[in-house]
């Protein structure tokens, strides 16, 4: 191998060049780690999910994991195509989140209802309940009359007789 000293001019271009590329590769990679790290805090900060680069654990059920799995396998897209997928992403969240809330809204009133119609369910049971036993008593009196009517025959029978 040559001495830094017998290198001629174009091998001591080439090598800066090559020095110069490993250099922006470096900077590309740090500026994507850099990214990657702040989505992943965003995404825990937001949501309260951990995210892959902490060290946890692969959850292959947990969909925030998964989107973060997926951005470190995508290619890196061209800024503008970036914002239109980040305005897409960005609108469907405000979708989803507008979902959540009227499901929550639609939960909330569902709970009123049937909360309701158990109050009518124990109210008709309780007045269904009153009549059962005043039918019983009702036909408890009937019973005590007919005895009573059968004995009054049954003594004006023997007083005609």
């Amino acid at each position: 191998m040559q001495s830094m000293n017998d290198l001629s001019k174009e091998d001591l271009f080439r090598l800066l060049a090559c020095l110069q590329s490993e250099l922006e590769a470096r900077e590309e990679v740090l500026k994507i780690l850099k990214h990657e790290k702040l989505n992943g805090v965003d995404f825990r900060a937001k949501y309260g999910a951990s995210g892959c680069l902490s060290g946890d654990s692969l959850n292959f059920m947990d969909p925030f994991q998964a989107l973060q799995r997926d951005s470190f396998v995508m290619p890196v897209a061209s800024s503008e195509g970036e914002n239109a997928l980040k305005n897409l992403y960005d609108s469907q969240l405000v979708q989803l989140e507008h979902l959540i809330t009227s499901q929550k809204h639609a939960q909330t009133k569902m709970k009123e209802h049937l909360l309701s119609m158990e109050q009518k369910y124990r109210k008709t049971c309780g007045e269904l309940e009153e009549q059962r036993k005043k039918h019983e008593h009702d036909a408890a009196q009937d019973d005590d009359v007919l005895v009573l009517l059968d004995k009054e025959r049954e003594r004006l029978k023997s007083e005609v007789n």
